[in-house]
């Protein structure tokens, strides 16, 4: 009798490998519910596993006692096809296939390498798995060209490589189908002259629709208030006028939906593979493993969820091509973008409108509009407030009245020696840690390499919970002690210092320091960062006393018979000094009276 204490036993016998296909995925199940057999408090706590394990141990038994009853009867069981039993390496070349032919960052390859490295080592792709040179093959290309790359690079594989995946995935489904009972019994159905596959037709109560519950992406933010959140496999449209900001709303939305939602896709067949397309990727940080761009539409588009076509236009698609893309695509999402007429319309049939879910305008540069099923009315600004539109032009106005916009500091999550998908997590973490979400900036940190959280300052790094070494402790107080001893700031030599020197001068006489009075004034400066403001104003004040002052001495030298006299300003001018001199070089405004 098969039971807990002997199971494993049984299986180890019999070997994993020559088990039929349901006992593989119960011993799937079990592995991972009792991890890997060390753990059956879980048996004995959930019925619903309880119900799993004796139908397991029930259909071993007698799986068992079969191979016995072939073995008396001198019948020899069926021998297993190896290929059916390839799963996860199958998995690996759909992923390394959808990679083909598109622009690659280095850390996408590495990730990719890091998952092959780690099913290989858990036993997930053994030794004797009948693919298994061709796995080690995979493995030993992909670290070559992993690195000879510096950042990105077009990963193209060989058309024989191609066919030779294929090959092997064709093999693996013919053997499921063997194993599921031989061949497979779906009948052909006509299609209409159209080559359109006609939907099944459905009739439902509208109380029971009026009931039901879809599933939605989850849309949030900017997006929800643009468009809503509709269903999966919804299709949006998106037109405007050129240099307008489509592309960057589209890239946009792109990175959006890999960060979030799942694979995407953007064609762009107008910007082509250039610097353009790369800036605009840049400028609104959206790369990420999850978004592939490509120059032209893929004949397969089984590995992307949601699929952009950057024009319509240029790609050459009319109605019926696209209904066609609709339809052999089940459940994917297509955003369809539009070159625009002079008057601001569409270019093409007015088919493309109705056929669509969401249709979303750019009637003027950095402004979107929606006007589809899901939320009439949508609105949002295309270009943040620090990220140039495509004709150079900052949404931001200037704050300093020299018009010129002031350079900002060097930003943290952008260190030059990362590439574009480390200053993403960068930013992330930033995110977390101004909204004072500490623990998830630690995890997503944690999860990052070395040299991506070695850029984190080392304030913030103690703040979500990071320890520093002995140097990063001593960098970190003489990073503080600077920033906390305001910059010296020496005055011009004007003729509002010069008159403050002198009053200076006098009031302390003998008692003045002897360390000169510009040291002096810049100390007070960082004190009173509104010093030098104060002096200027020290200098209108005299600008309007002097030149009252040379009037009257002027007129008090006129009242004399014959005898020139000077006036003195006691306190301000030096007894060597007439106030005529004194408003001639010292008082520019006076010299016109």
């Amino acid at each position: 009798m098969i039971n807990k204490k002997n199971y494993f036993e049984h299986i180890e016998r019999i070997g994993f490998e020559n088990l039929p296909l349901p006992l593989k995925q119960f011993h799937t199940v079990i592995m991972v519910k009792t991890d890997n057999g060390k753990d059956w408090t879980r048996f004995a706590k959930d019925k619903e596993f309880q119900k799993v394990i004796t139908l397991a141990f029930q259909k071993l038994s007698e799986f068992i006692k079969f191979r016995a009853d072939q073995d008396l009867s001198g019948t020899k069981p069926k021998k297993e096809n190896g290929y059916s039993t390839i799963s996860k390496e199958v998995s690996f070349i759909h992923r390394l296939l959808q990679l083909n032919d598109q622009i690659l960052y280095k850390k996408t390859l590495e990730i990719f390498i890091r998952d092959l490295q780690a099913a290989i080592k858990d036993k997930k792709i053994r030794k004797t798995s009948p693919v298994a040179k061709d796995i080690a093959q995979m493995q030993q290309s992909i670290i070559t060209i992993y690195n000879s790359m510096k950042s990105a690079k077009h990963f193209v594989l060989k058309p024989e490589t191609v066919k030779k995946y294929k090959s092997i995935i064709e093999k693996y489904e013919n053997a499921l189908a063997e194993e599921d009972g031989g061949h497979d019994t779906q009948k052909a159905t006509q299609v209409p002259l159209s080559g359109i596959p006609q939907p099944k037709q459905q009739i439902m109560c509208s109380t029971e629709f009026a009931n039901m519950k879809f599933d939605t992406i989850g849309f949030d933010g900017k997006w929800l208030r643009l468009i809503g959140d509709p269903c999966k496999g919804f299709t949006a449209m998106v037109f405007g006028k050129p240099k307008m900001g489509k592309s960057y709303l589209c890239v946009d939305f792109a990175g959006y939906l890999a960060r979030r939602h799942g694979k995407v896709l953007y064609v762009a067949k107008e910007e082509k593979l250039d610097a353009t397309l790369q800036k605009k990727l840049n400028d609104k940080e959206v790369v990420h493993e999850n978004l592939f761009v490509s120059d032209s539409l893929p004949a397969d588009l089984s590995g992307y969820d949601y699929i952009f076509l950057d024009s319509v236009t240029k790609l050459g698609l009319s109605p019926e091509d696209i209904d066609k893309l609709r339809a052999t695509n089940p459940g994917k999402t297509f955003i369809f973008i539009f070159q625009s007429t002079k008057e601001g319309n569409f270019r093409g049939d007015n088919a493309y409108q109705h056929d669509v879910d969401v249709v979303i305008e750019v009637p003027e540069r950095g402004r979107a509009v929606q006007f589809g099923r899901f939320n009439q009315g949508g609105e949002i600004a295309i270009f943040d407030q620090d990220i140039q539109d495509p004709e150079g032009n900052s949404e931001a106005a200037p704050e300093n009245l020299d018009g010129i916009k002031k350079k900002s500091k060097p930003d943290w999550t952008e260190p030059k020696w990362l590439n574009p998908g480390d200053h993403w997590t960068l930013k992330q973490i930033k995110k977390h840690y101004e909204n004072g979400d500490f623990e998830l900036a630690m995890n997503t940190a944690t999860n990052a390499d070395t040299v991506i959280r070695e850029a984190i300052p080392g304030e913030i790094w103690k703040k979500i919970g990071g320890k520093l070494t002995p140097t990063g402790e001593e960098r970190l107080r003489k990073e503080a002690k600077t920033a906390k001893t305001p910059k010296r700031v020496y005055l011009a030599y004007t003729f509002e210092v010069v008159e403050l020197e002198k009053i200076y001068t006098d009031q302390m006489g003998k008692e003045a320091p002897d360390i000169g009075f510009y040291e002096i004034l810049a100390d007070a400066v960082q004190v009173n960062p509104e010093l030098p403001d104060q002096i200027k104003e020290l200098g209108k004040s005299l600008n309007r006393i002097l030149p009252q002052l040379y009037k009257a001495a002027k007129k008090y030298q006129q009242n004399e018979s014959g005898e020139t006299r000077f006036y003195y300003c006691p306190g301000m001018i030096s007894n060597t000094t007439t106030c005529r001199e004194y408003v001639l070089v010292y008082c520019p405004v006076a010299r016109t009276i």
